[in-house]
């Protein structure tokens, strides 16, 4: 028969083995629970809810800017506000992140509201806004800023369109991964100001430089070919 010691120290044993393998068990499934309320609170959290807002404006815009011609104009608008709608959102939730205020720009510009799609430009290009943006993402930003300058008034606005055209130039380097087309395009605009400015001779050159880049911009085509009738008017004159 067993002593009443060893049954004792027997039963203590098996205890704290069962302790230790609750213990072990319950550490194991520690960092799942952790792991899955830091989800929750990451798809909950105010920035992960402005980027869903986001990117259903980004899909609507897309739907209301690739329409037929032939498709309803009450629609594209629709989709367009929608698309506001859904930017607007997004900037409540996280103020500043500069996307959704871009976003908001291009739809309003798509609306035929220039004044205030550069508003909206205005304050993703602004601090704080703009640390949310990497040099590319803010160059194509400035370039939309000159696009809505020289459309609200080209004579009046074509220095701060330049000034923006300038810095998105110096933004994007010269890295072999630039795109030639967004040289050309950015260069055709320059040659827009210039040639708003009175400078014709700076004109030509960047619609040079825009096709050398891009071949196909009827813009810089057009615009050098007006230079070059209007040079050839003035001469006749002389």
């Amino acid at each position: 028969m067993m002593p009443a010691s060893s049954s004792s120290e027997i039963l203590v044993q098996g205890g704290l083995f069962v302790l230790a393998l609750i213990v072990l068990l319950s550490l194991q499934s520690l960092p799942k629970r952790c792991l899955s309320h830091i989800r929750r609170r990451s798809s909950s959290s105010p920035h992960s809810q402005s980027q869903r807002h986001f990117f259903a404006g980004a899909q609507l815009l897309a739907r209301a800017t690739s329409a037929k011609p032939s498709s309803s104009s009450s629609k594209s608008a629709s989709l367009l506000k929608s698309a506001i709608a859904e930017s607007d959102a997004a900037i409540a939730l996280d103020p500043r992140d500069a996307a959704p205020h871009i976003l908001r720009a291009l739809a309003l510009r798509h609306l035929g509201r220039p004044l205030p799609a550069l508003k909206s430009l205005d304050t993703a290009l602004s601090s704080p806004q703009s640390k949310t943006l990497n040099p590319k993402e803010r160059a194509d930003a400035l370039v939309k800023r000159a696009e809505l300058h020289l459309q609200i008034n080209r004579r009046r606005r074509a220095d701060m369109a330049l000034a923006d055209l300038l810095e998105a130039s110096r933004l994007r380097g010269s890295g072999k991964d630039r795109d030639r087309d967004k040289d050309g395009k950015v260069e055709c605009l320059v040659g827009e100001c210039y040639e708003a400015k009175g400078m014709r001779q700076e004109a030509k050159k960047a619609y040079r430089r825009a096709l050398e880049a891009d071949g196909s911009l009827e813009a810089a085509t057009e615009g050098l070919r007006r230079l070059m009738d209007s040079s050839s008017a003035s001469a006749s004159l002389d």
